[in-house]
């Protein structure tokens, strides 16, 4: 790029030197005047006929010989930085010399510009003529290459009088604003700043160009898309242009301009924006048009297009700003959810869904258990346990109906209220198959237990499912039915009881020795009972081999032994690892006593442990 050579002034670099208003410090005096009866002084507020002049006075109080008086000031603070490419520097000041009765010998200013280094550059000299009593403006080409290496630049003035006048001759020197004019080459662009349009999205099909400059500019003009440049428009220095029509897409417009010194195009500035005048699609993806059951739920959204802003409104409320995705709480019946979504260029859609809650019932059946059967004589009362607890929001009043079923893991049917109902029957009081939970109507995290009590009449023997189904008279509540259990009618059933958890011997026990009785033999801890209301049992008792857990040593069953007759080893028998019958046809309430003994062979010694089983089942039925 060709550059013309344009000048820009710049004035007052120093103004007044710092002598105006500076203080007398700068200043030096000197005096040759034998008798002493020669005085000279400044004024630093400016001399009488023009307060904004510093002045120089020299006069004698009597008659003298003659003397001479010089002095000088040099400015405290006006500096100037070499810091351009300079064209010119001038010198612009005025003075006065003037005297009371009679020309001076010698009456010389001067003015001296101080370089840097201190070296002194004479600019100006004057002697004063008989009858000086105006002002004198001076302008001095100081030259540019003065103004050779960077620093601080100074001016000083300078005053020397010499008289043998043996009068008071009154002399006196003014000196006026002095300036140092610098004119240095301009080579500066103009530096453009944008306000319009920003790199971002625009949701109209038009924008303004808007910049302005740090200086004064003679033209500034656009090219959009890199078609020819177009003229903008210059309001009080705001260079504006409106640019109409622009299509959905993407944009870059290059801004020129240039100074009125010539700088051509000399700035450039590319912006790149998008125009976008399409609402985005707004999809929720959750909730969904169904029914819930939790009261929390979450809010999932999407777009087809990048989005600034989301906001949401729940069943009318205050709008909720959010950063996909969230949750939200919801109210007990019909909800529903507007979302809003806010692009990058201000366009906004929204959508909106409508679903409901229902409160929740969590139920559990305690008793009869569900992880296994429960066997249930024929003709004896049991107890059917359920408890339902309200998970969400208010479930109303509750009621639980305690149901049964032959075939089906869903029982179906309520059991009878009848007296002597066949399979089964409520016996109670009062009964009812179906009862209110006596806390209701039941809030959020209340619960209720409610109980039963069933007579088991089923002279089939067969098996029966049992559950409890809770409902609520409240339209959004969600019934729900307890897991069910399992019974098992019989005429009787086995039941026994073991009084001990564990066979010990008195440890150590050497090897090579036999028939070590148990610890409880002597006080016949051993005992087995069939409990009352058990069908005749038959007894088998089974045991596995002794193990050292640490080594691995095995320690056989066969030198288990066992007695159900006698504290005698002589006629106790042999443990095996298969079930052998230990007493048959037990009658209930009947107590069985049991002595044990272990024989140990030449073996390692350890801590062996094996297990011992004990098996009851039906008289007459098959061996395990």
């Amino acid at each position: 790029m060709l550059l013309s050579l344009t000048y820009s002034i710049q004035q007052n670099l120093i103004v007044n030197g710092n002598f105006t208003s500076g203080s007398s410090s700068g200043w030096s005096y000197s005096e040759d005047d034998s008798s002493g009866v020669a005085s000279s002084n400044f004024n630093v507020s400016g001399g009488a006929d023009n307060p904004g002049v510093w002045y120089f006075e020299v006069n004698d109080s009597a008659v003298d010989t003659g003397y001479n008086v010089s002095g000088n000031l040099t400015n405290d603070g006006g500096v100037w930085l070499n810091s351009g490419t300079i064209v010119s520097a001038t010198a612009l000041f005025s003075y006065k010399q003037t005297w009371g009765i009679v020309a001076p010998i010698v009456n010389n200013i001067k003015v001296f510009l101080i370089r840097p280094d201190s070296s002194e550059l004479l600019l100006f000299t004057r002697q004063s003529i008989v009858g000086d009593s105006v002002y004198t403006s001076e302008s001095i080409d100081v030259g540019i290459n003065n103004f050779s290496e960077s620093g601080t630049y100074k001016i000083k003035l300078y005053n020397l009088v010499d008289t043998a006048i043996s009068d008071m001759p009154l002399i006196r020197n003014f000196w006026d604003d002095i300036d140092l004019v610098i004119v240095y080459l301009d080579e500066v662009v103009p530096q453009v700043t944008v306000q319009s349009p920003l790199n971002k999205s625009y949701n109209l099909d038009y924008v303004w160009a808007n910049l302005t400059l740090d200086e004064d500019g003679s033209w500034c003009g656009y090219s959009l898309d890199g078609t020819n440049n177009v003229t903008m428009s210059n309001t009080s220095g705001n260079w504006n242009s409106l640019i109409e029509g622009l299509s959905d897409a993407s944009h870059n417009i290059t801004f020129s301009c240039n100074d009125t010194t010539g700088n051509m195009n000399a700035s450039a500035v590319t912006l790149y924006f998008t125009v976008d005048t399409t609402s985005p699609d707004v999809y929720i993806l959750s909730p969904e048009n169904i029914t819930y059951t939790d009261a929390i739920i979450n809010l999932n959204v999407s777009s087809d297009e990048t989005i600034d802003t989301w906001w949401y409104s729940l069943n009318g409320a205050s709008n909720i700003t959010f950063s996909p995705n969230t949750t939200v709480t919801l109210i007990l019946g019909n909800n529903n959810v507007t979302v809003w979504a806010n692009d990058s260029a201000g366009n906004v859609n929204m959508a909106t869904i409508y679903f409901s809650l229902n409160s929740s019932l969590n139920v559990v059946l305690v008793e009869p258990s569900t992880d296994f059967s429960t066997n249930i004589v024929l003709d004896t009362i049991f107890q059917v346990n359920a408890t339902v607890v309200c998970d969400v929001a208010d479930c109303g009043n509750v009621f639980a109906t305690i149901k049964y079923n032959k075939t089906s893991s869903d029982p179906d049917t309520s059991i009878n209220i009848t007296y002597g109902a066949q399979p089964l029957f409520v016996d109670e009081a009062v009964p009812f198959s179906t009862k209110s939970c006596s806390t209701n109507p039941l809030s959020e995290n209340e619960y209720c237990n409610i109980t039963w009590l069933i007579n088991a009449t089923d002279i089939t023997f067969s098996d029966w499912k049992i559950d409890v189904n809770f409902s609520s008279d409240s339209g959004w509540t969600t019934p729900n039915e307890t897991e069910s259990s399992t019974i098992v009618i019989a005429s009787c059933f086995v039941d026994i009881t073991v009084g001990w958890t564990s066979i010990e011997f008195t440890a150590p026990l050497s090897p090579n020795t036999y028939e070590n009785p148990a610890v409880g033999n002597v006080d016949s801890l051993y005992n087995i009972t069939v409990q009352e209301g058990s069908c005749n049992t038959d007894m088998y008792i089974r045991g596995t081999d002794m193990v050292d857990d640490v080594r691995g040593y095995v320690f056989g069953i066969g030198n288990l032994t066992w007695n159900n007759v006698s504290n005698q080893y002589s006629t106790s028998y042999n443990l095996t690892e298969t079930y052998a019958p230990l007493m048959l046809d037990v009658a209930p309430l009947e107590n069985i006593t049991t002595w044990f003994w272990i024989n140990v062979p030449p073996i390692f010694a350890a801590n062996y442990t094996g297990t011992v089983y004990l098996q009851g089942v039906k008289n007459g039925e098959s061996q395990p």
